[in-house]
């Protein structure tokens, strides 16, 4: 099992949205996050914090709430 490296946030937002999520469009402003939504499965939800790297658990947990693998994340990760 490979190594998950930090990943800047517009490539993991990348990786989502070819994966079919789509962003929810929040009614109030302010927010530090954004959350993104499987039109096939609406009852997941996906939420990315507004900060620009991502490692470690919190990164495998946003992979876990898009209903993805580690490989499966990694493999789309390097067709960007």
């Amino acid at each position: 099992m490979s190594r998950l490296h930090p990943v800047k946030r517009r490539d993991l937002v990348a990786v989502l949205r070819h994966n079919g999520l789509e962003p929810v469009v929040r009614k109030r402003g302010g927010s530090h996050t954004e959350t993104y939504r499987d039109p096939e499965r609406p009852e997941r939800v996906t939420t990315v914090p507004a900060y620009g790297e991502f490692q470690g658990q919190l990164l495998r947990d946003i992979i876990r709430e898009a209903g993805k693998t580690r490989e499966e994340f990694l493999e789309r990760l390097s067709e960007l």
